[in-house]
């Protein structure tokens, strides 16, 4: 396996989204703030992009008209630019097999 991860999306306290990642690249639970979101797309930040001095991320969501999610990431090691750099699209399973958990 490449990479495992667990998201959880909801409010914060100041009425805002919030992402909080659990994944196998990084060692602590990672906490993004959300940039944009409406009915089609989202975006969720982590680090100060305005410094170039330190990690920087953003996770893009896009929500397609059959269900699907594209899952994007950007990223820039401290002094490097952020880019795009890897995409994953999950699609529903509509036939699941019987005795599936999900």
């Amino acid at each position: 396996m490449f990479h495992e991860e667990v998201v959880l999306i909801g409010r914060s306290f100041t009425g805002g989204l919030s992402m909080t990642s659990l994944n196998t690249n990084v060692p602590a639970a990672q906490i993004f703030v959300g940039d944009a979101l409406d009915a089609a797309q989202g975006s969720f930040i982590s680090g100060d992009f305005s410094n170039a001095q330190e990690f920087r991320e953003r996770v893009s969501l896009a929500f397609g008209p059959t269900g699907e999610i594209t899952y994007a990431f950007a990223w820039g090691l401290p002094g490097q630019d952020v880019e795009d750099r890897s995409t994953a699209t999950m699609t529903p399973i509509n036939d699941l097999p019987s005795g599936c958990p999900i």
